[in-house]
C-alpha cells in the first residue's frame, strides 16, 4: 500500500481499566518493536500534541492521569507498518474516559461523533482490569487487595441503591448491544478484550495452590470465569461479534519509588510491557492491534 489506510479504533472500558497506559505502552513498544512480526512506526503523525507528554511520563516510570471526561476526547494518532506484508495503517484510536461508559448506562445517550466513529470503526478493545470485580462496582475480589493485619476494618453504611451502582459487566453488555444497533447493517464486529495489568495476575502461583487453581491464567479462561455474563454473550453473538481475548501489563507507571526505579531500570523500553494470548507470551502490544486489523496469523 503506497498510502496508509485509516484504520480507526476505538477503545472501551470504564473508569480505571487501563486505556490510556496502554495507548502509550504502545506508542513506546512500535519505537523498540522487537517482534520480527510487530508493527512498527511508519513516522510521525501531525497530532502528538496529548501523547507526547504521556509518554515522557510513562518514560519516567509515573502513573499516568487519568482522561478528564470533561474535555473532548483526545484523538492519538499513530501511523504504522507492518514490515513482513508491507501493510501500513494510520491508526485513529481516540481515548475516551471510562465514566463516558458509565454514564450512558443511566442517560442513555453518547456524544454524536462517538456514535459516528462507532459506524466507522475498524475494530474495538475492550478493556478490564484484573482487580475489579464484574459482579458489583463496590466490592473488589479479596484475592487481588492488599491488606495491612493491623488496620481497623473500614466503616460500613448502607445505602440506597441507585442506577450509578450497577454491576459491571451489566454496564458493559448493554454497551455491546448499543454498538450492536448503531453497527446493525455491518460486518461482525471485531473486539479484543483487554484484562489490564496481567502482571497482578501472573504473581498469584506464589500464594499456593488453593489460590492459584481459583485465578486461571489463561486470559480466555480467566475472562470466562470473572467475567461469566459479558463472556456468554459475546460467546453468543457469532453472526455480530468476533472477539479475542489477551492479557496485557502496559508498563504502566509505579506507585512507590522502589518501583519507580526498578521499571525505569530496564533498558530495553519493550521489556517494561507483556501481552498473552493464550500460551503466546511476548513483549509486542501491537499484536492485539495486529488481530483486530486482520495480520496476525493464530497459529503465530
Amino acid at each position: 500500500m503506497s498510502d496508509a489506510a485509516a484504520s480507526s479504533l476505538i477503545l472501551l472500558g470504564l473508569k480505571g481499566s487501563g486505556k490510556t497506559n496502554f495507548i502509550v505502552g504502545l506508542d513506546v513498544v512500535l519505537d523498540a518493536q522487537a517482534e520480527k512480526d510487530g508493527l512498527v512506526h511508519d513516522g510521525i503523525a501531525s497530532d502528538r500534541e496529548y501523547l507526547q507528554p504521556l509518554r515522557e511520563q510513562w518514560l519516567r516510570g509515573e502513573v499516568l492521569p487519568r482522561t478528564n471526561r470533561q474535555e473532548s476526547a483526545p484523538l492519538h494518532q499513530i501511523l504504522a507498518k507492518h514490515p513482513p506484508s508491507g501493510v501500513r495503517a494510520g491508526l485513529s484510536i481516540p481515548d475516551f474516559a471510562g465514566e463516558l461508559f458509565d454514564s450512558h448506562f443511566v442517560t442513555r445517550s453518547f456524544p454524536s461523533d462517538l456514535c459516528e466513529r462507532i459506524q466507522k470503526a475498524k475494530g474495538f478493545l475492550l478493556f478490564l482490569h484484573c482487580k475489579h470485580n464484574a459482579d458489583h462496582s463496590l466490592f473488589e475480589d479479596p484475592f487481588f487487595m492488599e491488606t495491612d493485619s493491623d488496620a481497623p476494618p473500614p466503616a460500613t453504611s448502607l445505602v440506597s441503591w441507585q442506577l450509578e451502582m450497577a454491576a459491571r459487566q451489566v454496564k458493559l453488555v448493554d454497551l455491546l448491544q448499543f454498538i450492536e444497533e448503531v453497527r446493525l447493517t455491518q460486518a461482525p464486529a471485531r473486539i479484543a478484550v483487554m484484562i489490564s495489568a496481567w502482571d497482578v495476575v501472573d504473581r498469584f502461583p506464589s500464594m499456593g495452590k488453593e489460590v492459584s487453581e481459583e485465578i486461571p491464567k489463561d486470559p480466555s479462561e480467566f475472562f470466562s470465569k470473572n467475567w461469566p455474563l459479558l463472556s456468554q454473550f459475546l460467546s453468543n453473538r457469532p453472526t455480530t461479534v468476533e472477539f479475542h481475548v489477551f492479557g496485557v501489563s502496559d508498563g504502566g507507571g509505579g506507585t512507590t519509588k522502589a518501583e519507580i526505579e526498578r521499571l525505569t531500570s530496564i533498558l530495553r523500553l519493550s521489556e517494561r510491557v507483556l501481552i498473552v494470548d493464550g500460551a503466546h507470551r511476548s513483549n509486542d502490544l501491537s499484536r492485539p492491534i495486529r488481530w483486530l486489523l486482520g495480520l496476525l496469523d493464530s497459529t503465530a
